[in-house]
């Protein structure tokens, strides 16, 4: 039996406002490639994870699997990318490129097994 919780190292690609105050997070990482998760009450002001899970930021993450999303129990940023992040011109240039790679891959699933 796999374990419902496990670690990886991922890149935030995108972040999409989920409910009140949740975050359904794109990530890609190096073992699952690219999988959609739940960072539950990240939009909070009190969030321990706010400040982890932004934009373009190297993280390491605790997941616990879940029906649809696996959910994000743990994050530590690694590289914070704060100039790129910053810089308007270079993140539509960096969106654009995702966009275009994401038209010529399959369909993205929820969890990636």
């Amino acid at each position: 039996m796999r374990s419902r919780v496990y670690r990886t190292e991922a890149i935030v690609l995108r972040r999409d406002d989920y409910g009140e105050a949740d975050r359904l997070l794109t990530l890609l990482t190096p073992r699952s490639g690219k999988m959609r998760v739940m960072a539950k009450g990240a939009r909070k002001t009190t969030s321990r994870k706010a400040g982890h899970v932004e934009l373009f930021t190297r993280v390491t993450l605790m997941l616990a699997r879940g029906r649809l999303f696996d959910i994000v129990t743990q994050a530590e940023a690694i590289e914070t990318h704060r100039a790129l992040r910053e810089d308007l011109v270079d993140q539509h240039h960096i969106g654009v490129e995702v966009r275009d790679n994401r038209k010529a891959q399959p369909q993205l699933h929820a969890r990636a097994v």
